[in-house]
């Protein structure tokens, strides 16, 4: 416990640091935070406009991990097969929008500015090629 406030300072620059490198490419969508909010980021939400896989595959062969987005259509996933549900008028475009291209990276408190720098660079070596 007493080390909180030390990680959460620490996951806040990470994701601060990694956001505004990120923020130049208009094929990522980031996280808006809401005015006064006071976030402990665990891990920072993506969504990419374009084919998710292909990206996600390149970060992965080098050495940056992800995870899929859980959210999104949760209907989608096999523990909701047998469920009874009703869907409103509108749909679920959002949902599954970002199913297909939503996933997370890390902004662990570890993180150096070196390791961020790469994953910076292996993000630009996929999106400016």
């Amino acid at each position: 416990m007493r080390k909180i406030k030390k990680i959460k300072k620490l996951r806040k620059v990470n994701f601060d640091y990694i956001t505004k490198k990120l923020a130049k490419y208009d094929d990522i969508i980031l996280p808006k935070v809401i005015d006064d909010a006071d976030v402990c980021w665990f891990a920072i939400p993506l969504t990419y406009k374009l084919d998710r896989g292909l990206l996600v595959a390149h970060l992965e062969k080098n050495g940056i991990e992800t995870r899929s987005m859980f959210a999104g259509n949760i209907l989608a996933h096999p523990a909701f097969a047998n469920s009874v549900y009703k869907i409103g008028p509108n749909g679920l475009n959002e949902a599954n929008y970002i199913l297909k291209h939503s996933f997370f990276i890390s902004c662990h408190p570890s993180l150096t500015k070196d390791d961020m720098d790469y994953m910076i660079k292996v993000f630009e070596t996929y999106l400016i090629s």
